[in-house]
């Protein structure tokens, strides 16, 4: 059976063509598990990643889960902190951006809809099962992994480090571009030229509820 399997599997050879992202066109979404101690305790959180695809800027944050509340606000910090609007956002199949499959055919959730809305981006999803079609951010979650979270990170609370999180991938930002060979900050003020500005009021990240008060 498995050399059957592997003699079908050769007759059609994945094609992989690297593209050149444009300027300021697309930044990319991803969640990962990261881990730290907070009020003496080791404790396991979902790190939002953000990376713009031309000059590799990213923006990262923690949260205790990955619910639509949490992916709404984690995108209107990451808007917030870039000063501008990129103009596609670019997901995996995640249940809070796809609702569901109707054959080849996906749903938005109806909180990205309004987040998309509201900011004027564009949604890209990737196909299934292919996460190499964002694969910038799919780097820098290891990259954070790695240069942030190693050693263990100890803080009182899970915002401190939030705040430590976010001046270190300031000063990140300076270092050359692994293939443009430019400062990263320097190749973002071009993504900035070629994108959106900010609305004049930022997104309200809420929940609504239906409760029936007791008779």
């Amino acid at each position: 059976v498995r050399n059957f399997v592997n003699r079908e599997e050769q007759k059609q050879k994945e094609v992989f063509i690297r593209q050149d992202p444009a300027v300021g066109r697309e930044i990319e979404f991803d969640w990962g598990e990261v881990k730290l101690f907070i009020d003496g305790k080791l404790r396991s959180f979902s790190l939002a990643v953000f990376t713009l695809a031309y000059s590799n800027e990213r923006y990262a944050r923690l949260y205790e889960s990955e619910t639509m509340i949490c992916v709404q606000d984690a995108h209107v910090k990451c808007i917030e902190a870039l000063g501008f609007v990129p103009n596609v956002f670019t997901y995996d199949n995640m249940r809070t951006v796809v609702k569901n499959f109707v054959g080849n055919d996906r749903f938005i959730t109806d909180g990205m809809k309004s987040l998309s809305l509201h900011y004027h981006f564009q949604i890209r999803l990737c196909q299934p099962r292919k996460g190499n079609e964002k694969g910038h951010v799919e780097g820098k979650v290891g990259y954070h992994r790695r240069n942030m979270f190693v050693p263990l990170p100890v803080f009182n609370r899970v915002e401190d480090y939030n705040k430590t999180l976010f001046e270190l991938c300031e000063k990140d930002q300076e270092r050359p571009h692994y293939k443009r060979k430019v400062e990263i900050s320097k190749l973002m003020l071009e993504d900035k030229k070629a994108m959106k500005p900010l609305p004049k009021q930022p997104y309200e990240v809420q929940r609504f509820k239906q409760l029936k008060a007791n008779a």
